[in-house]
Parts: structure tokens; C-alpha cells; sequence
């Protein structure tokens, strides 16, 4: 995302940027793991380095767009891509939701959701069909979710409709 970061979202000087990443660096990471024949572990994968990038695009962000308000959403990960993926993606969540505090962001917690979702219906898949994807049901409730913390932040969402 980062390198497209110029393209897809400064460059459409927006009111508002909406952001969710995580998932995909936990899999590339699982991925290079598989590839090098390396284990998977909570512990190999470099939090540092993550929340720094996250921090570079945050300043760089406010310093072209310092009106921009920013919803940092929290990633998620579902049971069916195992332990470790969930662990990972959990650190990830508690990173995004310092970073919206240190950087006065909105957060949007889907984690905290699809937790209280999967209490509500056990069946995973009824939600996140493969442990990374929602289905539709989990995308209403994302999105219902976004909507209601931003108008908790008194964003008048008929104003940003385009």
C-alpha cells in the first residue's frame, strides 16, 4: 500500500481516509516463511518495523493533507487461518489502536467486532468464509460499524456521499 500510497489517496485530496492493513503482511509474511522453509512465528514477525511504516505513512499523510481526518481500522484474522496468523493480527489490532490515539485518528475496531460477532454465531465461516475475507453478512457489519463511529465523531455522512 505504501507505494501506491501517492496515487490512491494524497494525490485525491480527500476529506477523509479511511485505513486497513495488517492482513496482507501477516500472509506475505506466512508466505516468505513457506518459501524459505522457516517457521512460522509471532515472534519472527518484526512489529518494529511494521509500526514504523505505519507511522511514515500517518506523517506523511498529515503533511500533505493536514485537514484530512483519518479512521484507522484495526485488522482482524478468523480462527481458520490458525494460531499464529491470529496471534500476529491481534498485536497488529493493539498497534493500530495506540496509533490512532498518538496520532488523534479514529479508530474503528473490526477486531473488537468480529470477536463479538463469532460469540454471537459460532459458525466462523458465516462471517469471514476463509479466516481472512468477510462474507457479505461481515461486510454489513463492518460497514455498519464505520458508519456508526463516525457519526459517534460527528461526521455528517450525507455530506461526504459524492
Amino acid at each position: 500500500m505504501a507505494a501506491r500510497w501517492q496515487e490512491d489517496a494524497i494525490a485525491l485530496n480527500p476529506d477523509i481516509i479511511s485505513i486497513l492493513i495488517g492482513t496482507n503482511d501477516v500472509g506475505a509474511y506466512e508466505d516468505l516463511c513457506k518459501r524459505n522453509d522457516t517457521p512460522f512465528t509471532v515472534e519472527g514477525f518484526d512489529f518494529n518495523g511494521w509500526e514504523q511504516c505505519y507511522r511514515s505513512l500517518l506523517d506523511s499523510t498529515r503533511a500533505a493533507l493536514p485537514d484530512v481526518q483519518l479512521f484507522l481500522c484495526t485488522p482482524f484474522a478468523g480462527k481458520a487461518r490458525g494460531e499464529v496468523r491470529v496471534a500476529i493480527t491481534n498485536r497488529l489490532a493493539q498497534i493500530v489502536s495506540r496509533l490512532a490515539e498518538d496520532y488523534g485518528c479514529v479508530l474503528v475496531p473490526f477486531d473488537d467486532l468480529f470477536s463479538s460477532l463469532q460469540q454471537d454465531e459460532p459458525n466462523e465461516k458465516y462471517w469471514i468464509w476463509d479466516g481472512v475475507h468477510p462474507t457479505a453478512a461481515g461486510h454489513l457489519r463492518m460497514s455498519e460499524l464505520w458508519i456508526k463511529v463516525a457519526e459517534e465523531k460527528g461526521v455528517n455522512m450525507a455530506d461526504k456521499v459524492r
